[in-house]
């Protein structure tokens, strides 16, 4: 995934158990102190130039037989506020005095002001360094040390294919107005979604910000993408992520749910739609798991208030998938968004039977056998039906 803006990150930890023309890459950085006294910094960007002495990890053990250790990026995955990193320590040792080099380590961080929960690993060493989608949130291997510091993440959304399902733009409005109405309170919505044409692969970002007149009225809200569903001009997008409230230095409000988009039309039309169902859990709790399931929206929540924007654009476009087997070919299938050609072909194969079926039932069997049943006894209708839609 594609990052948005650049980033530092700082932060610490204790005792370890166990296309524009050059888009911006993806950047991950921290430094700080954990809980246990320990401190570390990191930084590391996407693609990774191992050979950039700025790109390192290293830790400083606090208190006695604390974990120490230099360590380089091998990789990085950011999604949203979140990312996993991988990292080979080239020297170090852990707090019974054991030998770390060569071991590997995995972080799983998010976008923190101040404080925040910082989750690891060190590695056994036939373990494989990868670096899995952090939208599910820790893994349950990963041990949770709070810091005092800051991390950020960086989540560069690249360009969208043609024939993706997406959403993509900004937008504006004000939020309240004062007695005589003056807006003291702005709303801001940024985004790039995208998915294949039947919703696959979902990625990309949200970010919203509530910008009030004082630091404790304003808050921000970084999210990475777990769904997108597309209907014409409505799109439903399922999100995961975090909300930072200014003025505070509390840890974040982890939140997930959906975000229902309108294209109202053109720039500035003041007829784009922002509708939010979203979930938060408590100041500082485990991450929530966003939705794997876009299909419908279940109706807006208080936790961010809706809004149609004064300002700016989103739009929604709603790519028609495959409804043939030629439109697969030639590498067409990534186009429109599969993994592969013979999901492509799986895609058009499955959409074919259901019209197929659909007409058995509309028309009865009879009619669909007369129609297209081969030969005398008119066998073999539904296949026959099915080459004609997939145009085999």
């Amino acid at each position: 995934m594609r990052t948005v803006v650049g980033l530092v990150v700082a932060l610490a930890f204790g005792a370890s158990s166990a296309v524009a023309a050059v888009p911006a890459p993806d950047q991950v950085s921290g430094s700080g102190t954990t809980s246990v006294g320990s401190t570390f910094s990191f930084f590391v960007a996407d693609p990774i130039a191992s050979e950039n002495p700025g790109e390192s990890f290293s830790l400083t053990g606090g208190q006695p037989g604390a974990p120490n250790w230099e360590a380089t990026p091998r990789c990085l995955n950011a999604a949203g506020d979140r990312a996993t990193l991988g990292w080979l320590i080239q020297s170090g040792s852990s707090g019974d005095g054991t030998d770390l080099s060569g071991r590997g380590v995995v972080l799983w961080v998010q976008y923190h002001d101040e404080h925040g929960t910082l989750y690891y690993r060190v590695l056994d060493r036939d373990e494989a360094i990868t670096c899995p989608d952090p939208r599910p949130g820790p893994d349950s291997s990963l041990s949770p040390i709070e810091f005092f510091g800051n991390t950020s993440v960086f989540d560069e959304q690249p360009r969208i294919p043609p024939g993706s399902d997406s959403v993509s733009g900004s937008a504006r409005a004000c939020a309240s107005r004062n007695i005589d109405q003056i807006c003291i309170d702005d709303v801001d919505i940024s985004l790039d979604v995208a998915s294949g044409s039947t919703g696959q692969n979902p990625t990309g970002a949200v970010y919203v910000t509530y910008a009030g007149t004082t630091p404790g009225s304003t808050s921000r809200v970084r999210a990475a993408v777990t769904c997108l569903t597309v209907t014409d001009q409505v799109a439903i997008v399922g999100v995961t992520g975090s909300r930072q409230r200014g003025g505070s230095s509390s840890p974040h409000t982890q939140l997930a749910g959906l975000i229902r988009i309108v294209d109202g039309g053109g720039p500035d039309t003041g007829a784009d739609r922002f509708d939010f169902a979203l979930d938060e859990g408590p100041r500082g709790g485990a991450p929530l798991p966003g939705p794997s399931n876009c299909s419908s929206f279940p109706g807006p929540s208080p936790a961010i208030p809706a809004f149609t924007n004064e300002k700016g654009n989103v739009v929604v476009t709603d790519s028609p998938p495959p409804t043939a087997y030629a439109q697969c070919r030639k590498a067409g299938w990534v186009r429109y968004g599969f993994d592969s050609h013979a999901a492509c072909n799986g895609y058009v194969h499955d959409l074919a039977r259901r019209k197929c079926i659909f007409e058995r039932a509309a028309h009865g069997i009879d009619a669909f056998r007369t129609k297209y049943g081969l030969g005398p006894s008119q066998d073999h209708a539904m296949r026959h039906c099915v080459r004609l839609y997939t145009g085999w």
